[in-house]
């Protein structure tokens, strides 16, 4: 009796079709980088690939302009309102660039971790008094995150972590500014899907942190 055998040799594949989305936000010193670091090792220990990008950030060359055109209009007040208003334009269309870096890295991975995108964009506009109406039919076509993990935790520890860092401290991070950024974080919940949503302490430890954000994001 002749008998066949199959040998079947299974190689890791991604579950997903496309990759999951997750952006992390809240105010400077709530401990976002410290989470992604330890979200990012923790995915990748489960076998899943993951990228990381800073679609905020802007391009490091443009910096230097930036601060040159903020201290010649540092004592007029038109021309600072017309270069505050430059700035806010200037960071809403660089998010706006980022569309495709952002939509090869969902596929080619399993999880892409975005160090602030849209909501925080919003929040932080917000903050200094800009309009968003202008961009709200263009930020539509970006990829929407699958969840946003916001960080939330009393002012005075963020403030205190911002300045043991031994960084230049920019002007915005003082206690007022990171407390009004953080309420309006926490103001525009309601405007997010709760599906989506999750809302966690800075404070905690960072594996335990990881660890709560993983029992959500992780497929059961």
């Amino acid at each position: 009796m002749n008998r066949l055998f199959f040998y079947f040799i299974i190689f890791p594949v991604s579950i997903f079709s496309q990759g999951k989305l997750i952006e992390v936000c809240g105010i400077d010193g709530a401990g976002k980088t410290t989470l992604i670091q330890g979200l990012k090792k923790s995915i990748e220990s489960k076998g899943y690939s993951v990228f990381v990008l800073k679609p905020n950030r802007g391009d490091d060359s443009f910096y230097p302009f930036l601060s040159c055109i903020t201290s010649i209009a540092e004592n007029d007040p038109k021309l600072k309102n017309t270069a505050a208003i430059f700035k806010h334009n200037y960071f809403s269309f660089y998010l706006l660039t980022q569309r495709e870096n952002i939509e090869n890295a969902l596929e080619k991975n399993d999880f892409v971790i975005l160090d602030r995108y849209l909501y925080s964009h919003k929040v932080y506009q917000k903050a200094f008094e800009n309009d968003n109406s202008n961009f709200e039919v263009a930020y539509r076509t970006l990829p929407q995150a699958d969840y946003i993990i916001l960080l939330s935790l009393p002012i005075e520890i963020a403030f205190d972590r911002i300045h043991s860092r031994g960084a230049p401290i920019e002007t915005y991070e003082n206690y007022l500014f990171l407390e009004k950024a953080q309420n309006i974080f926490i103001n525009l919940l309601p405007e997010i899907a709760l599906t989506k949503l999750v809302h966690k302490s800075g404070i905690l430890d960072r594996n335990v942190l990881a660890e709560e954000v993983l029992e959500v994001i992780l497929p059961k």
